[in-house]
C-alpha cells in the first residue's frame, strides 16, 4: 500500500520555495506551480463576469453531484454579489466578494429545485504537461472553500474535487478533497462575508503523459439526495496547484481499467439524481439473476425499476430502511420508495438479485484501504453521525499511523463508545466482536466488525494502525475553565388557563392518524375544554416551518409564524423531522432556539408552554433501535435543559414496548419504517394529554374505535409509565425546575466537582439543583450556581397564561389597496392628540430599546410657533397654533429621566394574498425649533417585521442629518425648515405579514441629548406595486373543486430529464382568473411539445389526485374534484374575461397587439389554431365559432375571447 500525504502547512512552504510560476494551464519541471485567486474578476471598482484564462464553469440542470463536459462549459458566470444574499437569490453561477468595492473575489453558485434551474455547479481548469519527456505523477493541490450564504437543506452541502483525462469522464479525487458543510438553521445571507473559510490541501495521484492534459473540477452540490434547494452559497478561492514530475510511473493504475464494460440490463436505480432512467444508474447484468452497480454513494430514497416503470420490474420498500451489508427484500409493484433513512452509504458494490419471484438488494461497503489519507472516529463523539468528519484521524507517513485529537463525551451509560470507519458513509468498519463494557485506552480493532469499544469521557490524542487495527488513546490534561447553568431563563406556568389552545408545528409523525383529532376527542370525552390545531409540513424539519416567512406560505395559507401570532396559544408543540435530532443535534438545537425565541417575542401569549415530542428510532434496524433511542432522548434532554421546555417522551414509550415484548411487538407501533399505527398515535396523544393537564394517562377512559379496549389500555399503561419515569427539566404543574450546572474544561468536556446552588425570594433549591417556587403567584426568582471558582446565574419567572389577544390597529394594504397617504391633519391641535390608525410614538429613555409596543397612540404636548429653548421634552403634536396642518415628532433632553430619542412608528399589514414590492415612500421632515447641540441631529428610517428588531434602511437618501444651529430657539413661522424625501424601500410587504416603519429622531453622535432641535414627520405617502404575473407560453386552468386548502401542480415526463416544475409538490398557482363566473387557478409552462403526467396535490399535505396526461403546446381547462381530474369541454368554458394590460384589438380581419412578439388563437378545447411571431395576425379564414386570442410581449400579456361569425 502506497500512501502519500501532504499537510497544508507543509505544502504551502514547499510551494513558496519555487521561484518560477507556470503560465496559466501549462507546467514544466522548471515552472511547476499554477495559482488563481480570481481577483482578476474585478475591474474599475466593479465585479466582472469573465472567468480567468484557463477556467470554465458547468451549470448542471439535471441532477446534483454531476460534472459536465469541459467542452460544454462556459467562461462567464451569471451574477455578482456576496453580502446579504436573499433566501431567494438567483440560482446559478456567481462571482462573490465582501462587496462590489472589494477586489477579493471567489467563484461559486446556488442550486434550486425550480424547473430548468441549477442543480449543481462545477468550476473547471485544464493543466497541460508541457515537458517533452517527464510524466506528472502527483498534483499537490490547495484551495479555500468560502461560504457566502447560509442554507437550511437538511442534507448539507459539499465541495468535491474531480479529475479527468479527457474533460468528459470524471473521477472523484477522494474524501481528502471533499469539504462538507452541515445544514444551517436558516437560508439567509449575512452582512459580513465570507461566513467561513475552510482550507483544503492534499496530494492527488495522477498520471499525465508529456504534452497531455489533465482537467480538474470543483463540484458544489447538495451532499446527498436529489433535492438541492435551500442551498448554501459556497465558493472556491486561492487555488494553488504544484506538479511533481518523474521519468517513470510504472505503478500507475488507470481507474478506467477498473470499470468493466457494462452488460446492459435495462434495470435502473431511480431517484438518486432524479427519477428518470439514467445511464449512470443502470445495473450491469452479470447473469440472468444477478445485476450490479459499482462505486456508488447513495442516500435519501429510491426505487428499482426498468425505463417504463413496467409492472414486471418495479420494486419498492418493504416498510423498513435499507442498511449496509444486509440483504434487503424488495416488494414488487408497491408505491413506497426504498429509504436509506438518515444515512449516506458509500458502496463499492450494489447487488440486485431476482430469483424465483424474490428480489433482494445488497449494499456492500467500500472496504478498499488503498491510498487512504484519513480515517474517522465515529461514536458518542459525534452522535453516531456517519457523515460527520469531526473525528478525523490523518495519516502520518513518518510512522504510518493515523492520528488526531478527539473529545469523547459520555454516552448514556457514562462511557464514551466509538468505532473506526475508513470512509464516511459507513464504509470500512473497524470494531469488536461484541460491545465492550470495559473502557480501554489501547487495544486492537477487527476489520469488518461493528461492535463498539469504549473509553472514559475526556479529550484524547488517538493513534490508529490500519495494518494491525491497533489503537491508543492518550488523555490530554485539562482544567476547569467555565461553569454554565441551564436553563438560563425559564418561564414557569403552574396554573392552567381556562381554555387550552394547542398549536403544533409538525410533520408526518403527528399528521398520520390525526393525533390532534385523537387529543381533542380525548379532551372532550374527559370533560375538558381544549382544542389542538396542527400545521403540517410532511417530511420537513422545523427550519422549513421557519422559512415559510412571516405571512402566508407559498400555498397561500397561513405560515407557521403567522399561526404563532394568530392566537394566545396556551401550549405550542414543536416536532422536529424524524431523524434530525439524532443525526444533526446542532441543527436541531438551532431550530429549537429560533422557535423558542420567536414564541416568547411574538406569540400573543408569550408564556405559552412549549412541548417537544421526542422522536423514536426507525423500525427494521433493530440492532440499533435502543442505541438510537438513547441518542434521541439524550439530545432532546440537552436541548430541553438549555431552553427550559417540556418533553413528551414518546421514544421512551416505544423503547419500553421493545424492551418488554421485543421487535415483533414493537413492529405493531409502525405502519412503515417510522410512521405510527393508530394505537401508537393514541399512546402519544395520551402522553400529550397527561403532560398538558397534569394527569395520569391511565385515568383516561376515551379511545378511538380504530383500536380495541385492550389495545387502548395497553397504550395508556405505556404512556403512564413513560411519563412517570421521565424527569422533566421544567414541571409546570408542580412549579419545579431541575437545573443542570456543569463545569467544563478548555475542550468543552465536563469536569467533575462540587457545585452549590442558591435561590432567592423564598424559593427553595436542593443540593442537586431542584428548584421549587413557593406558590403560583407571579414573581421573579434568581438562581446562582458556584463551582471550580466560577459562578453562573439563572432567572425563573413565574407567570400566568395570557388568554386575551390585543388587537393592534394597523394600516391595511393589499392588492386592492396599494396606496396610503397620511398628513396628520386629522389629529387636531390638542396636546393629547390621538394619532391616526396604525401610528405610535415612543419617547425612548436610557436603557430602553426602540419598540412599537412600547409606543403610545397619543402625543403629550402641542405647539410649534416660537418654541422656547426650555420647551418640554417628549412627544409633540406640532403645528401653528390652531392650524389644521399638523406633524408628529418630539424633543430630546439631557435631564434625568427625560427623552433621549423620539421614535415615530407606523404598522402596515397586508390582508391580501399577493405581496407588495417596490414600495415607494415619500415624506417630509419638518423643523419646528433650532437646536445648537454641536453633534447635530439625525432622522433615520428603520424597518422591522416584528416591531422590536429593527433594520436600518439601506438607502441613505431616506435619512437626513441636521447640522447644529447657532442657537436653540423657535421659529415665528413654522415649520422653519422642510426636507422632502422620496425613495424606494428595501423591504417587501408579504401577504399576511406586518411591516413596521420607524423614523428615529436622535443626536447624531455622543451622549449629549440637550439643545435639541424640534423635528417632526409629515406628509407620508406609501405606494406598493403588485409583482407581475409570470409570463408563460402555455397555461393550465384548474377549476378547483377538491376541497384542498391549497393546491400544487407537479409534473414529469419523458421530454426532459428533470421534473416539470421542480421537486414535489411542484408549482403553486401563479394567478387566479374568472371565466364565465368560475374561478380558475392558473399554472404556467413553456413546453411546446411532449407528453407529461400532471399530479395535482394539496401542497405536500398528504393528498393527491390520479395522474392526468397532457401534451405540451396548448392550454388546458381542467376540473379537479376530490377523486379525479377531467378536461372541460366547449360547453364548460363560455366566457373569458379580459386579462392583462396590453392592447389587443381588430383592424378589419387583422388582430393587432402593439409591443407583442406573439399572437396565438386557440379553440375552446385549448388547441392552437393559428400563431404569428409578431404583433399582427389575420383571422379572416377562421370558420365561425368562439376562440381565445392571446398576445404576449416582454413582461406583458393580453387574453380575450373572440367571436367569428
Amino acid at each position: 500500500m502506497k500512501i502519500r500525504n501532504i499537510i497544508l502547512s507543509v505544502l504551502t512552504t514547499a510551494v513558496s520555495s519555487f521561484g518560477v510560476v507556470a503560465s496559466p494551464g501549462g507546467v514544466t519541471p522548471a515552472a511547476s506551480k499554477v495559482s488563481e485567486d480570481f481577483n482578476s474578476m474585478w475591474s474599475d471598482n466593479t465585479p466582472t463576469l469573465n472567468l480567468p484564462e484557463g477556467w470554465r464553469v458547468d451549470r448542471n440542470l439535471t441532477a446534483p453531484r454531476k460534472v459536465g463536459k469541459w467542452n460544454d462549459a462556459v467562461t462567464d458566470v451569471m451574477y455578482t454579489g456576496g453580502a446579504n444574499l436573499a433566501s431567494n437569490a438567483k440560482n446559478g453561477t456567481w462571482n462573490w466578494g465582501p462587496d462590489d468595492a472589494s477586489s477579493d473575489r471567489a467563484v461559486g453558485g446556488l442550486s434550486t429545485t425550480v424547473s430548468n434551474g441549477t442543480r449543481c455547479v462545477s468550476y473547471m481548469t485544464k493543466l497541460t504537461n508541457e515537458d517533452d519527456a517527464k510524466i506528472i505523477n502527483y498534483l499537490d493541490i490547495s484551495y479555500v472553500v468560502d461560504k457566502y450564504r447560509l442554507g437550511a437543506n437538511a442534507a448539507g452541502f459539499s465541495v468535491q474535487l474531480y479529475w479527468s483525462g479527457d474533460g468528459e469522464k470524471w473521477y472523484s479525487a477522494g474524501e481528502s478533497f471533499n469539504t462538507y458543510f452541515p445544514a444551517d438553521a436558516s437560508t439567509a445571507g449575512v452582512a459580513v462575508v465570507p461566513v467561513s473559510q475552510t482550507e483544503v490541501g492534499n496530494s492527488l495521484r495522477v498520471h499525465v503523459e508529456p504534452k497531455k492534459d489533465i482537467y480538474l473540477a470543483w463540484n458544489i452540490s447538495v451532499a446527498s439526495g436529489s433535492t438541492p434547494d435551500k442551498a448554501q452559497g459556497l465558493a472556491i478561492d486561492d487555488v494553488e496547484i504544484q506538479a511533481s514530475f518523474t521519468d517513470k510511473d510504472d505503478d500507475w493504475k488507470d481507474p478506467s481499467e477498473d470499470v468493466p464494460e457494462i452488460n446492459h440490463s435495462g434495470i435502473y436505480m431511480r431517484g438518486q439524481d432524479g427519477w428518470d432512467a439514467s445511464d449512470e444508474w443502470e445495473f450491469d447484468k452479470i447473469d440472468e439473476t444477478t445485476f450490479v452497480l459499482r462505486d456508488k454513494i447513495i442516500s435519501g430514497t429510491f426505487k428499482i425499476a426498468d425505463a417504463s416503470w413496467s409492472a414486471s420490474c418495479n420494486y419498492g420498500s418493504n416498510g423498513t430502511n435499507i442498511v449496509m451489508d444486509m440483504p434487503y427484500e424488495l416488494k414488487a409493484g408497491v408505491d413506497g420508495n426504498i429509504s436509506c433513512g438518515p444515512n449516506v452509504f458509500n458502496c463499492s458494490l450494489i447487488t440486485l438479485t431476482i430469483k424465483d419471484g424474490v428480489a433482494t438488494l445488497l449494499l456492500s461497503a467500500n472496504e478498499d484501504a488503498e491510498g487512504l489519507t484519513s480515517v474517522y472516529v465515529i461514536g458518542d463523539n459525534n452522535g453516531w453521525n456517519y457523515m460527520d468528519a469531526s473525528g478525523i484521524l490523518k495519516y502520518d507517513a513518518s510512522d504510518k499511523l493515523f492520528k488526531g485529537r478527539v473529545s469523547m463525551p459520555a454516552g448514556s451509560d457514562g462511557l464514551s463508545r466509538w468505532m473506526i470507519y475508513q470512509r464516511l458513509g459507513m464504509a470500512g468498519a473497524w470494531g469488536l466482536n461484541e460491545d465492550s463494557s470495559l473502557p480501554s485506552t489501547e487495544g486492537t480493532l477487527i476489520k469488518g466488525k461493528k461492535c463498539n469499544a469504549c473509553v472514559e469521557p475526556g479529550t484524547y490524542d488517538i493513534t490508529f494502525d490500519l495494518q494491525t487495527g491497533g489503537y491508543t488513546f492518550t488523555k490530554v490534561s485539562s482544567a476547569v475553565s467555565s461553569l454554565v447553568i441551564n436553563p438560563v431563563e425559564t418561564i414557569l406556568v403552574p396554573e392552567l388557563p381556562s381554555e387550552i389552545k394547542v398549536l403544533s408545528l409538525n410533520n408526518s409523525l403527528i399528521y398520520y392518524n390525526d393525533q390532534d383529532v385523537m387529543f381533542n376527542d380525548i379532551a372532550k370525552g374527559e370533560g375538558k375544554v381544549a382544542e389542538w390545531t396542527k400545521h403540517t409540513l410532511l417530511g420537513k424539519p422545523l427550519s422549513t416551518h421557519w422559512n415559510e416567512g412571516e405571512g402566508l406560505a407559498d400555498d397561500g395559507q397561513p405560515g407557521a409564524k403567522m399561526l404563532v401570532r394568530s392566537q394566545p396559544w396556551s401550549h405550542i408543540i414543536l416536532q422536529e423531522q424524524s431523524s434530525l435530532p439524532r443525526t444533526d443535534p446542532e441543527t436541531f438545537r438551532n431550530n429549537v432556539k429560533l422557535w423558542v425565541e420567536y414564541i416568547r417575542q411574538r406569540c400573543p401569549n408569550p408564556n405559552a408552554v412549549i412541548i417537544m415530542p421526542v422522536n423514536w428510532a426507525y423500525a427494521g434496524d433493530w440492532g440499533n433501535f435502543t442505541k438510537f433511542n438513547e441518542l434521541f432522548i439524550a439530545n432532546y434532554s440537552k436541548v430541553a435543559a438549555e431552553f427550559g421546555i417540556v418533553l413528551c417522551p414518546v421514544a421512551n414509550a416505544y423503547q419500553a414496548v421493545y424492551d418488554d415484548k421485543g421487535a415483533v411487538a414493537a413492529e405493531g407501533l409502525f405502519l412503515d419504517d417510522r410512521h405510527p399505527t393508530a394505537k401508537a398515535t393514541y399512546m402519544a396523544a395520551c402522553m400529550e394529554y397527561g403532560l398538558i393537564f397534569g394527569t395520569d394517562p391511565l385515568d383516561i377512559s376515551t379511545h378511538p374505535t380504530s383500536i380495541s379496549s385492550a389495545e387502548a389500555l395497553e397504550m395508556r399503561t405505556y404512556a403512564s409509565n413513560a411519563l412517570k419515569g421521565f424527569i422533566q427539566t421544567v414541571d409546570h404543574h408542580s412549579g419545579m425546575i431541575n437545573f443542570d450546572a456543569r463545569m467544563s474544561d478548555e475542550f468543552g468536556m465536563d469536569v467533575e466537582g462540587d457545585i452549590t446552588f442558591h435561590a432567592d425570594n423564598g424559593a427553595t433549591i436542593s443540593p442537586e439543583g431542584v428548584f421549587k417556587a413557593p406558590d403560583c403567584n407571579e414573581a421573579v426568582y434568581n438562581v446562582t450556581a458556584n463551582g471550580g471558582g466560577f459562578e453562573a446565574k439563572a432567572v425563573v419567572m413565574v407567570r400566568k397564561a395570557v388568554e386575551k389577544m390585543d388587537i393592534i390597529p394597523s394600516v391595511d394594504m393589499s392588492a386592492g389597496n396599494t396606496h396610503y397617504i397620511q398628513n396628520f391633519d386629522e389629529i387636531g391641535d390638542a396636546a393629547a392628540a390621538r394619532l391616526p390608525k396604525g401610528w405610535r410614538v415612543q419617547g425612548q429613555q436610557d436603557g430602553e430599546l426602540p419598540s412599537f409596543y412600547k409606543g403610545v397612540e397619543n402625543t403629550t404636548y402641542a405647539g410649534g410657533v416660537s418654541l422656547p429653548s426650555n420647551a418640554k421634552n417628549g412627544l409633540w403634536n406640532f403645528g401653528a397654533s390652531t392650524s389644521t396642518d399638523r406633524a408628529v415628532g418630539g424633543i430630546t433632553t439631557g435631564v434625568a429621566g427625560g427623552t433621549r430619542k423620539v421614535n415615530v412608528m407606523l404598522l402596515l399589514t397586508n390582508s391580501g394574498k399577493k405581496k407588495l414590492t417596490d414600495i415607494s415612500l415619500s415624506y417630509d421632515i419638518e423643523k419646528y425649533r433650532k437646536g445648537s447641540n454641536p453633534a447635530g441631529f439625525d432622522v433615520t428610517l428603520f424597518y422591522s417585521n416584528d416591531g422590536v428588531n429593527w433594520v436600518e434602511n439601506s438607502d441613505e437618501n431616506l435619512n437626513h442629518h441636521f447640522d447644529a444651529d447657532d442657537v436653540t430657539a423657535g421659529f415665528e413661522v413654522v415649520p422653519g425648515e422642510t426636507v422632502s424625501k422620496t425613495v424606494f424601500l428595501s423591504a417587501e410587504l408579504i401577504p399576511g405579514a406586518e411591516l413596521y416603519l420607524m423614523w428615529q429622531i436622535a443626536v447624531a453622535s455622543g451622549n449629549n441629548f440637550a439643545a435639541a432641535p424640534a423635528l417632526a414627520i409629515d406628509n407620508v405617502e406609501i405606494e406598493g406595486q403588485l409583482p407581475p404575473v409570470p409570463v408563460y407560453d402555455w397555461h393550465i386552468y384548474v377549476d378547483d373543486k377538491t376541497g384542498y386548502a391549497s393546491m400544487g401542480a407537479y409534473a414529469y415526463g419523458a421530454l426532459t430529464t428533470d421534473e416539470f416544475w421542480g421537486g414535489w409538490p411542484g408549482q403553486a398557482p401563479i394567478d387566479e382568473v374568472v371565466i364565465d363566473g368560475t374561478k380558475y387557478k392558473v399554472f404556467g409552462h413553456n413546453r411546446s411539445e411532449g407528453s407529461y403526467n400532471l399530479i395535482l396535490n394539496n401542497w405536500n399535505n398528504g393528498s393527491q389526485l390520479p395522474d392526468f396526461v397532457f401534451e405540451g403546446g396548448r392550454d388546458y381547462y381542467l376540473l379537479a374534484t376530490s377523486d379525479k381530474v377531467t378536461e372541460k369541454t366547449l360547453s364548460d368554458v363560455r366566457e373569458l374575461e379580459e386579462q392583462g394590460d396590453m392592447q389587443l384589438f381588430f383592424k378589419g380581419d387583422t388582430l393587432i397587439a402593439d409591443d407583442s412578439d406573439m399572437i396565438a388563437i386557440y379553440d375552446m378545447q385549448g388547441r392552437e389554431i393559428l400563431r404569428t411571431p409578431n404583433g399582427s395576425l389575420n383571422v379572416g379564414n377562421l370558420v365561425s365559432g368562439i376562440y381565445v386570442a392571446k398576445a404576449s410581449g416582454k413582461d406583458v400579456m393580453k387574453v380575450i375571447k373572440i367571436y367569428i361569425e
